[in-house]
């Protein structure tokens, strides 16, 4: 830019960089009240993802489950699903175990059962 072309008031302010500017915008205070805000948010985002059914763990691994696949719908269907609440129903279907879930719970139940079983054990399918 020319020099001839800037206005006193220009010529006579230095430039400040954007975190200058927000430094001198937010004061002080509004800096910390910005940190605590992201310091809050990382905490929320690592603790939060509670257990869908408290205290609960599969008794067998994954391994067993791929041999045993009508087992693994009988803890389904009479430890899981009733604990979650939801309407759904499963049956074993060759080497996986199908997962029958009303739409409105689809996504919450879908979510509650990748968390405890491997999703290659199940079919999960979304009835409309």
């Amino acid at each position: 830019m020319d020099m001839e072309k800037l206005s006193d008031r220009e010529r006579e302010t230095p430039r400040q960089s954007n975190g200058e500017w927000l430094l001198k915008t937010l004061k002080p205070a509004g800096c910390v009240f910005v940190l605590l805000l992201g310091v809050l948010a990382l905490v929320l985002c690592f603790t939060s993802g509670a257990d869908p059914i408290k205290g609960y763990a599969p008794p067998r691994d994954t391994e067993y489950y791929a041999v045993h696949p009508d087992e693994l719908a009988a803890e389904l269907s009479e430890n899981v699903l009733p604990r979650l609440d939801v309407d759904a129903s499963c049956s074993v279907a060759g080497s996986r175990v199908r997962v029958e879930i009303a739409h409105e719970n689809f996504v919450v139940t879908r979510s509650a059962l990748l968390r405890y079983f491997d999703g290659e054990l199940l079919e999960l399918i979304d009835i409309k």
